[in-house]
């Protein structure tokens, strides 16, 4: 659990922090599409923990992968995105997430960390984050992105202090931008085993005078690897236990971001095989 003394960056922004109950009852639900936080995207039907295949690869089936990767980014590169749909009056509340703010006001300031001494054979994490696709951009204000590392109970590691983005640009009514760079700052060996990294995409409401998190995704430990993800996003009230996941919406919505593990200066592919200096 967090300590005692440590102030949640929302608190550093005026507001106030909310006590969050968990509930681990249920076991996790693993299926194919909660997989799609985790790699690149791809046609389900070719879903694999791993960017690297072995064997002999099917070349129409690559470019269809590759068809369907490009059309993802262009769904959030483009001003007539298909949420044309979606009703701007439409509110998703989550009341457990929701940060009341000390005054008539809010100017968001943002809480990063600077790239912490690397312990020799400690693996460090940087997220490198570069858009994200949302619907109706047009009622949002000051969005941001709040990351935080939680146990399978939801309890955010004691160690990782909440780190919160600069505010992003919104660049058209679906499509916002801000390259962000997060450096947590503990070794990822010292991660609980069931640790994930959550990232919510959290704005102000002026009319409650909240902060509040509009979706969220999360990276678990034991999938983190060096290389770019396609994130599902999920819609509120955001669930730490990762039990229970419902997608943000059916349109083709994803965070994008880049996964950098570094041991000693030197860029791991993933915790289980790291890049050794005496390979040859």
């Amino acid at each position: 659990s967090m300590r005692g003394d440590e102030i949640e960056p929302d608190e550093k922004n005026g507001g106030a922090a909310v006590q969050i109950d968990d509930d681990s009852s249920e076991s996790p639900k693993i299926t194919k599409k909660n997989i799609l936080n985790y790699i690149p995207f791809m046609k389900k039907s070719s879903v694999s923990p791993h960017p690297e295949h072995d064997g002999e690869e099917d070349e129409e089936e690559e470019d269809e992968q590759e068809e369907e990767a490009a059309d993802a980014r262009s769904t959030l590169s483009c001003d007539t995105c298909s949420s044309a749909g979606s009703s701007d009056t439409e509110e998703e509340f989550d009341d457990g997430t929701d940060t009341p703010v000390t005054g008539a006001t809010y100017a968001h300031r943002e809480c990063m960390q600077n790239s912490p001494s690397q312990a020799l054979g400690s693996t460090f994490i940087t997220l490198a984050m570069e858009k994200v696709g949302l619907k109706n951009t047009g009622r949002i204000v000051c969005p941001f992105v709040r990351i935080t590392v939680r146990d399978s109970q939801g309890k955010i590691f004691s160690t990782e202090s909440p780190q919160e983005t600069p505010e992003w640009e919104v660049v058209n009514k679906n499509y916002l931008r801000a390259p962000s760079h997060v450096h947590l700052q503990s070794p990822l060996e010292e991660f609980p085993k069931d640790a994930a990294i959550f990232l919510e995409v959290r704005h102000y409401r002026p009319q409650r005078n909240v902060i509040s998190t509009l979706c969220y995704t999360f990276l678990e430990k034991q999938h983190l690897t060096s290389r770019n993800y396609i994130c599902e996003l999920y819609s509120v009230p955001v669930d730490f236990t990762r039990h229970h996941l419902k997608s943000y919406t059916e349109k083709a919505f994803f965070l994008h971001l880049e996964v950098n593990l570094t041991q000693d200066s030197r860029e791991v592919q993933s915790l289980d095989s790291p890049k050794s200096s005496n390979s040859s």
